[in-house]
């Protein structure tokens, strides 16, 4: 049977034609590009259907911290100790700076052997593994070891980055959120069901810990407004976009933001996955083109989201 579409059905079905189709049960898709405005589309959900985005949440966060750094609200240098009670913990002496470009050395590696049974026994049963406040977090924080500070993936350190800011705001993570992009987040408005490459339910990944690490949820027409607002420059934040350090050899990042380039282009990107869902949304500032693919799947969207932008 084939699938329904709703929208745009030439844009539905160039995206069809480069994700397999027995592992993605259901995506939405949005592009911008000059002289074709915004074109949105949805395969095997509405349009108005909500994904979860996750790790395109720590690209949205770094955005929140640049605008608080803009505000004066926060500085670069603001240390964990002057937000959380960490005392002389090493997670204490972390910069946001720091933090908002994975360079702070803080591990994800945390739990103890039980926590971590537990992690692997929810993920099996295709249950949600996170169950944690800001409390905590500065748990974690307190147990947590640095390594160098070179450029290590931290969903940890995203999470603090956006709880810290949010802190120093005097705002709760969601407010702060709302109070840059309003209307962003639509967790529990007509959620769409996440299942992994086989085909299997899987639960929300809804915690409050790492929110603003990767939990948001939204729905293809939001963000594809936000991906505009990248493009015109009319996001707050926009200096998060801005590459200023190296994170591994192809790649440079900026406060969250990561910058690659592919094919003779320079791309500004992010990633994003859960239990089941899959993301990615990039931008091509130079050409004024952005693409954003959000996938009730677990099969990664990168590939497919490059070839629509690079099309």
């Amino acid at each position: 049977m084939a699938p329904t579409i709703d929208g745009d059905v030439e844009l539905a079905e160039q995206a069809i034609d480069l994700l397999p189709a027995k592992k993605v049960s259901a995506f939405s898709v949005a592009a911008l590009a000059p002289g074709l405005g915004l074109r949105l589309a949805a395969v095997g959900a509405p349009l108005n259907g909500t994904f979860e985005i996750g790790s395109i949440n720590k690209a949205i966060t770094g955005m929140l911290y640049a605008d608080a750094v803009d505000r004066g609200e926060v500085s670069g240098s603001t240390e964990l100790r002057e937000v959380f009670d960490l005392g002389l913990t090493p997670a204490g002496s972390v910069t946001l700076d720091e933090l908002s470009q994975h360079r702070s050395g803080l591990r994800d590696d945390v739990l103890n052997p039980l926590q971590r049974a537990r992690v692997i026994l929810d993920l099996l049963r295709a249950r949600n593994p996170y169950h944690g406040d800001v409390e905590d977090l500065v748990r974690k924080l307190r147990k947590a070891r640095l390594t160098a500070p070179v450029p290590t993936y931290s969903n940890l350190g995203f999470a603090a980055l956006g709880h810290a800011v949010a802190q120093r705001t005097g705002l709760n993570y969601a407010e702060l959120l709302d109070r840059s992009f309003p209307g962003l987040d639509k967790r529990g408005s007509h959620p769409v069901q996440g299942r992994d490459e086989a085909g299997r339910s899987q639960e929300p990944w809804d915690d409050l810990e790492f929110y603003p690490a990767g939990g948001i949820s939204t729905d293809i027409g939001a963000m594809g407004d936000y991906a505009g607002s990248l493009l015109d420059g009319s996001a707050p934040g926009m200096s998060a976009l801005t590459p200023t350090a190296r994170f591994d050899s192809g790649t440079h990042i900026g406060a969250g933001w990561l910058t690659s380039q592919v094919d003779g282009h320079t791309l500004t990107w992010h990633n994003g996955a859960t239990g089941g869902f899959s993301s990615w949304i990039g931008l091509d500032r130079p050409a004024k083109r952005a693409v954003v693919l959000l996938g009730a799947t677990s099969h990664p969207m990168d590939t497919t989201g490059e070839r629509l932008l690079l099309a």
